[in-house]
């Protein structure tokens, strides 16, 4: 079994915990000098005689990073300004570009590149794909909070809080522009005790069943304790086969750990706080999660892809916040994973925002590195893992010279290019550095 690796560190912390969509814009006063150093560890996960693995005597094949990759700034450009933005996507079989609203709309934006001269075309088109808006809580950190398209383009799935507060996690047909409204399939409601902590992303894994994240219910501490308990979807990543039967709107995906055990069929992984934000890397398959903290510490975990990218992860809530023992926390039921990287809430970090690893051919200097943000700081990070982990904070370069305002979310695109959010609805898609001309360099 995997055991806990606990890091003795003294740091103070700047700001109470925040839960991701309560920052309204991020600090402009200059980062402050000697911030504590970030604490970067390599998980291992669980030995699990039932987990789906190829070869697991082998050891995980690490990337071969260029060694300049954290001299090299990010450049944002601006695609669309559009108040409430929330998440984005691609669709398979166009170029065009979807992004969700907070309130409950989702919008395409069309894509185009000139005949003459191959320079893009964006336009944000005038008729919503979706809008669910009057179905759609928003208070504190309701909303729309993720969606994503099946692999063929023509299912769109929706997590969202409805007017209860409840979770719900939606199937609707996509017509070649627009959802069809009333092709609405509720696959999951999960009921929330608390406004916050909804969790709310939802991802295709590369084995092709649907994965949805479900933080703790909210409140202060897990005060239900359900990130311990596997047998409560809260607290957890849930994996599940969209075969409907006779009495249920799916089913739980074959080979999740605890069919037939003490737990929730539909449980993956567990111990998480607000797993706001996860993702796959589409090279590796490794799961990449960013579990937003209480009151000290904000950790991102790699669940590497060949050894079950995670199957049965405790990742400790709440016993350990990051590292570190968690004030009030019950001994684990089981033995827990270390993140691959915490970071306390020094600088004007309190809230971490999970992005994406760069497989962007234009980006080749970034190429396996994960990109990932923090709600208040305004920073972007790059997380190199494998045998050596490495956490930097990157230069940023907009194309207005601004700094970023808090950065709510990250978005891919089908051709695999990585956009920013910001809570401004500033979003942004990340580009090769511009060419220098000749007499500037």
């Amino acid at each position: 079994m995997a055991r806990r690796i606990v890091t003795p560190l003294v740091l103070s912390a700047f700001f109470a915990a925040s839960c991701g969509l309560e920052i309204a814009e991020a600090p402009r006063d200059p980062m402050p000098e000697n911030i504590p150093p970030i604490t970067a560890v390599q998980p291992t996960l669980p030995e699990d005689e039932e987990a789906e693995t190829e070869d697991d005597t082998e050891a995980t094949p690490v990337d071969a990073f260029d060694l300049t990759w954290a001299s090299t700034p990010i450049h944002l450009r601006t695609i669309v300004q559009l108040e409430g933005a929330i998440d984005l996507r691609g669709r398979s079989g166009t170029l065009d570009l979807y992004v969700a609203q907070k309130s409950g709309v989702i919008h395409r934006i069309e894509r185009g590149f000139s005949a003459r001269t191959g320079a893009e075309n964006l336009s944000l088109a005038s008729r919503a794909v979706l809008d669910i808006s009057d179905q759609v809580s928003t208070g504190n950190e309701q909303g729309l909070l993720g969606f994503t398209f099946s692999s063929d383009g023509r299912r769109l799935f929706v997590s969202s809080t409805d007017l209860d507060g409840t979770s719900v996690l939606t199937e609707y047909l996509m017509g070649s522009t627009r959802a069809d409204l009333g092709s609405a399939r509720v696959l999951m409601r999960v009921p929330q005790p608390f406004p916050n902590h909804n969790g709310g992303d939802v991802h295709f894994g590369p084995d092709g069943f649907l994965y949805w994240s479900l933080g703790d219910g909210g409140g202060a501490g897990d005060p239900l304790g359900t990130g311990q308990d596997a047998g409560d979807l809260l607290g957890s990543i849930l994996r599940i086969d969209l075969e409907a039967t006779e009495t249920a709107e799916y089913t739980p995906a074959p080979g999740n750990p605890f069919i037939g055990a003490a737990g929730a069929d539909e449980v993956w992984i567990y111990g998480l706080r607000n797993a706001w934000r996860f993702s796959f890397d589409p090279e590796t398959d490794d799961l990449w999660i960013a579990d937003v903290g209480q009151d000290l510490f904000e950790e991102i975990t790699r669940l590497p892809g060949d050894t079950g990218h995670g199957r049965a992860a405790n990742l400790g809530w709440n016993t350990f916040e990051g590292n570190q023992l968690y004030e009030g926390g019950e001994p684990a039921s089981s033995e827990t994973i270390a993140p691959t990287v915490e970071y306390a809430h020094d600088g004007f970090r309190c809230s971490v925002t999970g992005g994406h690893v760069v497989r962007d051919e234009a980006l080749p200097s970034l190429a396996g590195i994960y990109l990932a943000s923090d709600a208040c700081s305004g920073e972007i990070f790059g997380v190199q893992a494998g045998n050596d982990v490495r956490f930097e904070v990157m230069d940023v370069v907009t194309d207005d010279e601004a700094p970023l305002a808090a950065v709510w979310s990250f978005g891919r695109d089908a051709d695999g290019q990585i956009y920013v959010i910001e809570a401004d609805g500033t979003v942004s898609r990340v580009i090769a550095p511009p060419l220098l001309d000749a007499d500037e360099g």
